[in-house]
């Protein structure tokens, strides 16, 4: 049996440390890409599509026109309503 030094221990060690430090770093390092191509994915789906400004100007004119007839309605039903009521303050 050969004689086992201290150099040859550290040897050793210092191998089984290296291998262990770098297995955790580049599991590390996997993880953290899985995580950014994620990510990529919720940014992705999760911002919303562009629309052009003509598109928005149509769809703020139908929630305009569509405000205004409940307004006419409101007041409609507030006139048919109004029977000299004067709320506290209103003179």
């Amino acid at each position: 049996m050969e004689f086992v030094n201290v150099q040859m221990i550290f040897d050793i060690l210092i191998g089984l440390v290296s291998f262990l430090g770098g297995w955790i770093l580049n599991t590390i390092k996997e993880e953290q890409r899985i995580l950014a191509i994620s990510i990529n994915e919720i940014n992705t789906k999760a911002l919303p599509q562009k629309i052009d400004k003509d598109d928005f100007n149509i769809g703020v004119d139908r929630i305009m026109d569509q405000l205004n007839r409940i307004e006419t309605k409101v007041d409609g039903k507030a006139d048919k309503s109004d029977n000299g009521f004067r709320p506290h303050g209103h003179n």
